[in-house]
């Protein structure tokens, strides 16, 4: 060792500032370039995802939220509602060339996504504004195909009615008693139920969506609350649903003058709200196995014949409905399904 060594400590290595700063897990690249990658990076994606918005509604949900995300944690995080825009305006040119109906739900998943990431990445999503979400985006596309099957002269029933009449037809004269049966049969429970479809179809967009984001966050390493089916936790007007479509199903029975669309959109919501329930009765279920030890095979196998005994009987519904007044898990129902951001994090950890 020298005699300035000695003196001054240890000699700097070159390229060594005076200071040293630690930069927070999770915060944006400001300054390093890490953030205009992330910008051009998700504007990319965003307009990918938008352009696929004609052709496959899940795969641009997916990719549209993927890029958003990565424009929401980039140096300029307010152009994430330029990126949404931008991304619309793809689905609305390819639209255009490809089938001009299809432009409402290029303008819908663009809206989805952005909503998506900002509560997301806000630290704000409830099993409430998730539900919420798929009514209005399903609202959105029945609205859509109503008037275009209008134009066309038809209605979405019968659009439902004519696809299944064209498999029967297809099958020509090689159908048996057995397959006319089947398909009569599939005829009247799409009579009964066609708007559960428009349901699964928006709870799809939506979920996809949230899985864009899960992938972004993962790519970026940025730390996201992850979500347990046993602390799962309906809102609690859904209650209020189930009871009010119940008697509005049954009503057409007792009440004969009453007019038939009454009871077609009880059964409908009655059915969406019995899933609701559904899940609430199997993550109570789940949260009673984790209490007393149990694995995750047992858990899934708990699953599985939840869903059977549903199926079957419709008690795990009741469960469901049952718990959601009595709150056997002790839910703080103010705060319950949000995810907390990073201050409340840091009270919790301290």
């Amino acid at each position: 060792m020298s005699d300035s060594e000695k003196k001054n400590g240890p000699v700097r290595p070159d390229g060594m500032g005076e200071s040293r700063e630690v930069i927070p897990f999770g915060t944006r690249g400001q300054g390093d370039g890490m953030g205009q990658m992330r910008y051009r990076r998700g504007m990319m994606w965003s307009i990918l995802g938008g352009a696929c918005a004609p052709l496959s509604a899940e795969i641009a949900a997916v990719l549209t939220t993927y890029g958003l995300s990565f424009v929401n944690e980039s140096d300029d995080r307010g152009s994430v509602k330029t990126a949404a825009l931008v991304a619309a305006g793809a689905g609305i040119v390819v639209s255009i060339l490809y089938n001009p109906w299809q432009i409402p739900m290029s303008v819908l998943i663009a809206l989805v996504c952005l909503a998506m990431v900002r509560t997301v990445y806000g630290r704000q999503v409830t099993v409430g504004r998730v539900s919420l979400a798929i009514i209005a985006a399903m609202l959105v596309v029945l609205a859509s195909d109503s008037v275009a099957a209008a134009f066309n002269g038809t209605s979405v029933p019968a659009a439902f009615d004519g696809v299944l009449r064209q498999m029967g037809a297809s099958y020509g004269g090689s159908m048996n008693l057995t397959m006319s049966s089947q398909v009569e049969v599939a005829r009247k429970l799409v009579a009964s139920y066609w708007p559960l479809a428009y349901l699964c179809a928006a709870g799809a967009i939506v979920l996809f969506a949230h899985w864009g984001t899960k992938l972004a966050a993962r790519q970026m390493n940025v730390s996201l609350p992850v979500g347990r089916l046993s602390s799962y936790d309906a809102p609690r007007w859904v209650g209020v649903v189930f009871v009010l479509s119940a008697a509005a199903a049954m009503a057409p029975r007792y009440l004969t003058n009453l007019s038939p669309l009454v009871g077609f959109v009880g059964t409908n919501v009655l059915v969406a709200a019995r899933v609701a329930l559904s899940l609430q009765g199997t993550a109570l279920i789940v949260w009673f196995l984790e209490r007393r030890g149990f694995g995750p095979f047992t858990r899934a196998l708990a699953v599985m014949v939840a869903v059977w005994i549903e199926w079957s009987f419709a008690v795990v519904g009741i469960v469901g409905l049952v718990d959601l007044l009595a709150n056997f898990r002790g839910i703080g129902r103010g705060r319950q399904g949000r995810e907390a951001g990073p201050g409340e994090k840091s009270k919790e950890s301290a």
